[in-house]
């Protein structure tokens, strides 16, 4: 993430939603301290990171996603993800993702997929 963040072509962003699932699996999933996640956003954010809100639009599109490309083995794909597809489909951005499912999913909308590593070092 930080090389994304460092390399200047295109702006990250997030979306709000995907922001809170992040900081819901870091607390909640990992047992990180809050404080500690939320150091780590802030420096995200004050490095470049812009969150996006999610509006109607995106909204529709993040729902037409999830029910054309949603598989419960092959694609399974939370909403949050569908708003990650959503966001780089309608601003025609790069998806940068550690989850094989969305991997899948965003090369079969046409969208480009910067394969990040997962904890284990293993990319999608």
């Amino acid at each position: 993430m930080e090389r994304l963040l460092r390399d200047g072509n295109d702006p990250p962003v997030i979306t709000a939603i995907n922001l809170a699932e992040v900081l819901d699996v870091l607390v909640r999933v990992q047992g990180q301290r809050p404080e500690a996640v939320a150091e780590k956003v802030d420096w995200l954010l004050a490095a470049g990171l812009d969150v996006i809100e999610a509006d109607e639009v995106m909204a529709r599109e993040a729902a037409r996603v999830r029910s054309e490309r949603y598989h419960r083995t092959d694609a399974p794909i939370s909403l949050a993800d569908s708003f990650t597809a959503a966001a780089a489909i309608l601003l025609e951005a790069r998806l940068a993702t550690a989850d094989p499912a969305l991997a899948r999913v965003a090369v079969a909308e046409g969208v480009e997929v910067v394969r990040l590593p997962d904890s284990a070092g293993r990319r999608p």
